[in-house]
């Protein structure tokens, strides 16, 4: 474990273990975008969603990491 110790066993019966998975961004950005009142909301999310990609895909230190968050907060 990451900063700490590993849980007793006691403990460690009352979790399990869990898989994370990037969620697909064009519902999202699409959704945010025709609720804020775009029209053509499906072509501007396509072209967010390719330029998040093409962000992901710069070394770190060229660009911050760009989360879920910071797509739902624009």
């Amino acid at each position: 474990m990451a900063g700490g110790q590993k849980l007793p066993q006691n403990l460690r019966s009352m979790f399990r273990t869990i898989a994370v998975v990037m969620p697909d961004l064009f519902p999202v950005v699409n959704i945010k975008l025709a609720s804020y009142g775009f029209v053509a909301s499906s072509v501007l999310a396509r072209k967010i969603c390719t330029i998040y990609a093409l962000c992901d895909q710069l070394p770190a230190q060229q660009v911050k990491h760009i989360a879920l968050t910071c797509v739902v907060e624009m």
